[in-house]
């Protein structure tokens, strides 16, 4: 975690591979044209079993941890346009020259061997302009899906939200700390922090459609970013010559915003108890697809000094009325979000199924209501 960058890297993410791995980045370049068209996408799965050399990447330079998220990126991004291609059969199996290296680089960065949200947009983005700030004009993605604009469209408006969250992240810190000091002065600044920051982070997330079109990300790349196996049917995807798995299929998420550390340590800080629903299992779920520091900081928030309990104690207004503001742009938020949700999936599919394989559409909207339920009165 950074002060300047809540849950982005420290530092912008690498764009090129060790020289080791010359030919998978030269797949990742050529992905998006291998998938723009039918004749291509039928050569795709082909190409990738007969051209993609098998890496042993203990042999091939990851020395940092920046090197493992570009090797686990691209992998990623292989792999999951290998098994969803657009218009090909379903898929059971891996290929040992992506599921090996993939399953490794996951394995290194303690995380689940899929493209995750990390790796699709918090790992997945370089400046125009290298001292400018990081903001959607600004940025382009280092790998896509797909030739399409609305990709990054869809994709960097997620980058500078969490941007934009930054200080309502470190703010957590500071407004725990106030309360361990019983310091009102201190929680107030601190909640009128994060109330700022969720406020921009909305702004930027109402502005989305200007950059994607809903048609477009159901249709062109939604696709990708979608679970290995199915677990109500308790399928999975074979990763072939990873010993550890043997020959059992397993099943794993898809990308979701779920998988964002945002909004779980805002509930934490904030006090906000959810009753138990298969959305509240499910994004404790997410959680495991989480970067390893992330997970780590959530779980120390909820271990903190509560905020919520301590505003109800003083009974000092102002505290209350900023601490309830910090609700209600957090109901905003999410009130936008399961606008999109409707917009951007459940109007274009016959089951209410979210990217991440969840039914999405009365649990979006609990968690909004339950979220301005916890307002405390003046």
């Amino acid at each position: 975690m950074s002060p300047a960058r809540g849950f982005l890297p420290a530092e912008d993410p690498k764009t090129d591979l060790p020289p080791a791995l010359a030919a998978v980045a030269e797949f990742g370049r050529a992905l998006p044209h291998l998938l723009s068209e039918e004749m291509l996408r039928k050569r795709f799965r082909a190409l990738i079993e007969s051209e993609l050399p098998l890496v042993n990447l203990a042999d091939a330079a990851v020395e940092d941890r920046e090197t493992a998220r570009a090797v686990y990126r691209t992998y990623a991004f292989l792999a999951s346009a290998y098994v969803h291609a657009i218009g090909e059969p379903e898929v059971a199996r891996l290929p040992q020259n992506l599921a090996v290296p993939l399953w490794f680089s996951a394995w290194r960065l303690g995380k689940r061997p899929i493209l995750s949200y990390d790796g699709y947009a918090l790992w997945n983005w370089r400046r125009k302009e290298p001292l400018g700030s990081i903001e959607f004009e600004n940025l382009e993605n280092v790998q896509n899906f797909v030739t399409l604009p609305d990709e990054p469209g869809f994709i960097l408006p997620h980058v500078e939200i969490e941007a934009e969250a930054a200080p309502a992240i470190i703010a957590i810190g500071t407004a725990q700390q106030a309360v361990f000091d019983e310091d009102p002065l201190a929680l107030e600044a601190a909640l009128l922090g994060i109330a700022n920051a969720q406020e921009e982070m909305l702004d930027t997330l109402e502005a989305l459609p200007e950059h994607c079109s809903p048609e477009v990300f159901f249709r062109d790349f939604r696709p990708y970013i979608m679970s290995f196996g199915d677990e109500r049917r308790k399928t999975g995807i074979i990763f072939e010559g990873v010993k550890a798995l043997g020959e059992e299929p397993v099943f794993l998420n898809g990308e979701t915003g779920a998988q964002s550390s945002i909004m779980p340590s805002l509930v934490a800080a904030l006090g906000v108890k959810h009753a138990q629903t298969g959305m509240t299992d499910y994004l404790a779920a997410m959680e495991n697809y989480m970067p390893v520091g992330h997970r780590e900081f959530i779980r120390a928030t909820r271990r903190g000094p509560s905020i919520r309990e301590f505003v109800r104690r003083i009974g000092v207004p102002a505290v209350t009325d900023t601490y309830n503001e910090c609700l209600e742009e957090m109901n905003a938020f999410r009130r936008q979000h399961l606008s999109f949700a409707i917009e951007y999936i459940h109007k274009r599919m016959p089951n209410p199924i979210g990217t991440g394989g969840t039914p999405f559409m009365k649990w979006l909207s609990l968690l909004a209501e339950e979220t301005i339920q916890h307002r405390l009165p003046l």
